[in-house]
């Protein structure tokens, strides 16, 4: 049992070296992650002098430690939304899915894409009205479901919805060979390069690395996990970051589902295939980092609950990080009109909020 990501395993990293100079461009994308190689990706054709910078490598973000889901069911979030912003919030989604999948095809990118059932489900009687809820909602947004009292798998459950055109994929692989793609449109790529401040001067962005390099460019857009040196726009306050733990361990058979729970803590599950191999992976619970939580303990947890629930030999347990928002949506877009741009807060579903 090793303390690895399951998505490193098998990756052969081409890592790019760092910014050695002070640069004058038209846009600089901060973060490695499947939000910033995805917005250089549509910028590759635009014949602006455009760089990306990474404060580690590419993917050795959260897009590096997830599950690698891309769904827009994800929770009873629509009941909680005001109705024009769950249509918005759906179609975003299923954009976004439909974005990776176009991307996959146009380039036959080999990144285990494949198209799951999706389930949201509950072990609590007392919870059955959240669900008729969403039921509700669901109708309202033409979302086709089907109800029911089980997964495809052996866990305790008292009631769910089910849809049918949700996918998975290996978040690395597919970051990687957007990464290829972006290289060869000459969008310049320096990875262990990390920006720690970031001013304004005339109608540019003056950003300073680490190395005491300088980055002069007209737009700016923020793409990394945090944005923490951003202290005028308080995302600070609108935020909060929390830890989830993930297991991994073999299977017999890919069920080609993912599921999560309406619990708490949150039951996240999917399959995934690779080599010849077959692994499950269930992550458990999470927790705001401002609570003193113990980590060994919650591995601990997690692994005994996988063992006692799926007795499967369990080869990797790792954890990853999100940035929550107050009232669940994500923060994208414009500052104040500006040419700064963020994009921040996917409340853990940063696969289809970063595309």
């Amino acid at each position: 049992m090793e303390n690895k990501s399951i998505w490193n395993l098998y990756m052969r990293k081409n890592y790019t070296s760092s910014l050695d100079k002070d640069i004058d461009i038209d846009v600089l994308i901060i973060g490695g992650g499947i939000t910033g190689l995805t917005c250089a990706y549509f910028l590759k054709d635009s014949n602006l002098n455009i760089a990306l910078i990474d404060k580690s490598h590419i993917g050795s973000g959260a897009t590096g430690y997830t599950t690698g889901k891309l769904t827009y069911m994800q929770d009873l979030i629509y009941n909680k939304m005001k109705y024009n912003d769950a249509v918005l919030y759906l179609e975003s989604q299923k954009e976004a899915i439909k974005i990776v999948k176009d991307i996959v095809k146009k380039h036959n990118i080999e990144c285990n894409l494949e198209k799951t059932s999706a389930y949201v489900f509950t072990d609590e009687y007392e919870k059955i009205d959240n669900f008729k809820k969403e039921e509700y909602i669901y109708n309202k947004l033409n979302i086709k479901y089907k109800t029911g009292n089980k997964i495809p798998l052996t866990f305790p459950v008292k009631y769910s919805l089910k849809t049918n055109d949700s996918y998975v994929f290996h978040p690395l692989k597919y970051l990687y060979a957007i990464k290829k793609i972006i290289l060869n449109s000459n969008i310049k790529i320096y990875e262990n390069t990390m920006a720690i401040n970031l001013k304004k001067e005339d109608n540019y962005f003056i950003v300073k690395t680490k190395d005491n390099h300088t980055i002069k460019s007209k737009y700016v857009v923020m793409a990394c996990g945090y944005p923490f040196f951003i202290n005028p726009y308080f995302i600070p306050f609108k935020t909060s970051v929390e830890k989830s733990y993930i297991v991994a361990g073999l299977a017999n058979k890919n069920k080609k589902f993912q599921a999560i729970s309406n619990l708490k803590p949150v039951n996240s599950l999917r399959y995934y295939e690779n080599k010849n191999k077959i692994y499950l992976l269930y992550s458990y619970g999470s927790h705001n980092i401002t609570n003193h939580i113990d980590e060994e303990d919650n591995y601990k947890l997690g692994i005994n609950k996988y063992r006692n629930i799926f007795d499967n030999e369990i080869k990797y347990y790792f954890l990853n990080q999100d940035v929550m928002t107050s009232d669940g949506l994500p923060l994208i877009g414009r500052i104040n009109n500006s040419n700064l741009l963020i994009s921040v807060g996917y409340n853990k579903w940063g696969m289809t909020n970063g595309t």
